[in-house]
């Protein structure tokens, strides 16, 4: 695992790497590219029991260079590293995908918090998954916002707004307006990115609501 600059977490756990959802804005394909290494889905079994060695409570983003829940990756892949996470009891982890179908072939611990990626109005669709789930805390990450949203939040436990980094595309103000009035509507936590230019800063998580 390792430390990392993603402001509502403390490590990231990647033993699936790679996705083929081919997203020009990927930063971890970018950073694949980089060093010459495939972003094929691939699985990394001697990193899989590494949260069982942090015995501080953690908040983990797992599979951050990657996707989880690709169409490619294997249903033995995604097993194995739930059942790390039910084990590792005393840690928050953090799961996110651009693939909703698949998440409501599996059944999730409650430290494990689950969410999709709605960048564009088409990805609203996918949310339905994300209700199915069993998971205790479901959330969205708008990020990067990419046009204006239209979405009924009801349900949700937290979301995430950002914006493109590389290269940078800031949204309008109006769309993560439009957002944070319905979150608030619901007293839905709200988490602002740093790389978001918005006139107040709120970085808001579900550890609040869950009465931690």
């Amino acid at each position: 695992m390792n430390k990392t600059k993603i402001e509502y977490c403390d490590y990231t756990w990647n033993f699936v790497t790679g996705c083929l959802h081919s997203c020009p804005y990927c930063y971890a394909r970018r950073i694949s590219q980089r060093f010459n290494r495939s972003f094929t889905p691939t699985f990394h079994p001697e990193r899989l029991e590494e949260p069982l060695k942090l015995k501080k409570p953690s908040i983990i983003f797992a599979v951050n260079m990657g996707d989880l829940f690709g169409s490619r990756v294997p249903r033995e892949w995604i097993e194995s590293g739930l059942k790390i996470m039910k084990k590792a009891y005393w840690h928050k982890f953090i799961l996110l995908t651009k693939n909703p179908k698949r998440l409501i072939e599996f059944s999730y611990p409650p430290n494990v918090w689950v969410g999709i990626t709605i960048d564009v109005q088409r990805r609203v669709e996918g949310l339905k998954y994300l209700l199915q789930t069993d998971a205790q805390v479901k959330f969205i990450s708008f990020e990067p916002l990419l046009e204006k949203i239209d979405v009924d939040l009801y349900g949700v436990d937290w979301i995430i707004i950002g914006a493109q980094t590389c290269p940078e595309k800031q949204p309008e103000k109006e769309w993560v307006d439009l957002l944070i009035k319905q979150a608030n509507m619901l007293k839905i936590p709200v988490f602002l990115k740093n790389n978001l230019k918005y006139p107040i800063k709120r970085q808001e998580t579900p550890l609040k609501r869950e009465g931690l």
